[in-house]
């Protein structure tokens, strides 16, 4: 998780980093790097690059909202490409950096921050980085375990743009049998031919593969947590359950109705109780009074164990969990909000999905990355090399009849 600098404790976990970490010279002396984003602050941006002495390495930033006008009156190497979706709304979500250096290895970075200050200072976020990278000995190896290679040289090649021929190649000739992650990206799409390349298509095919039923009782519970909501319909049964919970339980509809679903999205109380306000939660009453039903499902923002009970969620995590809150089945880090552009809605009878935004993530199973059925996340956990270390406190505390689910128009009153 990243840093909040005014909370101190953050600054002394093992696991918290900052932007500035991500240029630091330890992981790799950077030749140039690749930074995708919804919003980046160039000024912010070009900071921490000074802090880092990279200011003289070319960058090339993919961003849909920037003050990108800045660069021309400031000295840098970078270059900027505006990437907005055709819906109005569609956005370029997604959050990652590759980082390539000067040995010619390179390094993946997911995450759930834009480039702008409050987003690395202020808010709970979360970060994957990958292992380095090397060029492969042989190219028709080095694929990961998981795919990834082969789906973040997919997810590039759909932006469609020369710029990244060069990152398209490098991937293609990288060693990617370290990462164990799954990628799982949207990119906007209409068609049925790629329903399971992107979005609930890509969960529910790499979930249906992957995690055994076996492994996962139905009475597991799914546990959704983010950041904004779209509109989801007048019932849970239009697409929350219908849908995305379909996907997330490996397209096992039959066991549907005995799967509970939970939703983590602060309260009013908890926005109030924050260090920064509710700017990055931008959930709407217009919408929020279309589908009042949320509130049975909602759950408060608790993340004492990680010292951020103060900082605001802009992290978004999906997950099965055991019902005594001691194992997970997988846990998904993404960028993907709980919405329909995000995630994609089926069309022509399920053969065909409907996907309006770029969101990009990194799906963790356990028989791929330790070799068991399930992760550790009880706080007993002896062995670290097994345990996932969770975002947010476990189990989630249910809304009191007083709480009011936060929506943005309050930050006005």
């Amino acid at each position: 998780m990243t840093v909040v600098p005014n909370i101190p404790q953050t600054l002394e976990e093992r696991l918290s980093i900052s932007l500035a970490d991500l240029y630091d010279e330890s992981l790799g002396e950077i030749e140039e790097s690749l930074q995708i984003n919804f919003m980046i602050d160039v000024n912010f941006l070009m900071k921490n690059l000074a802090v880092s002495k990279c200011l003289d390495k070319p960058l090339l930033a993919l961003y849909e909202t920037s003050n990108v006008e800045d660069l021309k009156s400031r000295k840098n190497m970078i270059k900027a490409v505006c990437v907005k979706p055709k819906s109005m709304f569609g956005h370029h979500h997604t959050k990652m950096s590759i980082f390539l250096y000067k040995d010619k290895s390179i390094r993946v970075v997911v995450s759930t921050a834009n480039l702008i200050e409050e987003d690395w200072n202020d808010y709970s976020q979360g970060v994957w980085i990958s292992p380095s990278c090397p060029p492969a000995l042989d190219k028709s190896k080095g694929e990961s375990c998981s795919g990834f290679r082969s789906a973040l040289a997919s997810y590039l090649g759909a932006y469609k743009l020369k710029d990244l021929e060069k990152w398209i190649q490098l991937v293609q000739g990288a060693d990617f049998s370290q990462v164990k992650v799954c990628l799982v990206a949207s990119v906007p799409s209409t068609g049925s031919s790629e329903v399971r390349k992107w979005g609930l298509g890509r969960v529910g095919c790499v979930l249906q593969k992957l995690v055994s039923a076996e492994v996962v009782e139905p009475n597991w519970p799914l546990v959704v947590q983010c950041s904004s909501i779209g509109s989801l319909g007048s019932m849970p049964s239009d697409w929350l359950e219908s849908q995305l919970k379909v996907a997330m339980l490996g397209n096992a509809r039959n066991t549907q109705s005995k799967t509970p679903l939970l939703m983590v999205y602060p309260c009013l109380k908890d926005v109030k109780d924050s260090l920064s306000g509710g700017g990055c939660l931008p959930y709407s009453f217009a919408t929020h009074r279309n589908q009042t039903w949320l509130t049975e499902f909602v759950h408060k923002w608790r993340a004492d164990g990680r010292k951020r009970s103060r900082a605001m969620p802009h992290i978004k995590t999906y997950c099965r969990l055991s019902p005594d809150w001691k194992k997970a089945a997988w846990f998904l880090l993404t960028s993907s909000n709980l919405s329909k552009a995000a995630w994609g809605r089926s069309t022509h009878q399920g053969k065909g999905q409907n996907i309006l935004s770029y969101e990009a993530g990194v799906l963790f199973i356990p028989q791929l990355m330790i070799q068991k059925n399930h992760f550790d996340i009880s706080h007993l956990a002896s062995q670290e090399g097994e345990k996932l270390p969770f975002p947010f406190d476990l189990p989630p505390v249910k809304y009191e009849s007083s709480d009011k689910l936060w929506v943005a128009e309050y930050m006005v009153q």
